[in-house]
């Protein structure tokens, strides 16, 4: 909401070709900063569905929201840090708390949020899900509704 994406178009060079194609996002409110990584995430699906357009012509289909995982999340070089809980979502109910890493749901190794968003895409509200995470130098797992 109140953000604009521009898009130009225009040859490389003084024969037209190649062409070149620039995108921008701007007009975030300054609140959604500390969301950075989310936002550069999304945007980078974003700029991969145009690009698909654009070279072949095909429609990306749309993206698949699954469920929340009851966190916000920073993508560290080991995978994602917990850095907020949501009070009783999924992350909660599992025992998850701030600095945490998350580091697998299901067995699936997580590393970024791309990964997160997929696995999570293919779940369905309370279904069972199993998750592992790091706290300290200590492994744990639990299982919870989502």
């Amino acid at each position: 909401m109140g953000t604009e994406i521009t898009i130009r178009v225009e040859p490389a060079n003084a024969s037209g070709w190649p062409t070149r194609v620039q995108i921008e996002q701007g007009g975030f409110d300054p609140s959604l900063f500390a969301l950075k990584e989310i936002f550069e995430t999304h945007w980078l699906q974003i700029v991969a569905n145009f690009r698909l357009y654009l070279e072949r012509r095909v429609h990306a289909p749309d993206t698949r929201w699954g469920p929340s995982v009851g966190a916000t999340v920073r993508q560290t070089p080991v995978g994602l840090e917990i850095t907020n809980v949501d009070e009783g979502g999924f992350a909660a109910r599992c025992g998850l708390s701030q600095d945490d890493v998350l580091i697998a749901i299901d067995s699936i190794r997580i590393h970024d949020l791309a990964q997160l968003w997929t696995v999570l895409a293919l779940k369905k509200a309370g279904s069972k899900m199993t998750v592992s995470w790091v706290h300290g130098r200590k492994s744990f797992d639990a299982t919870e509704s989502l």
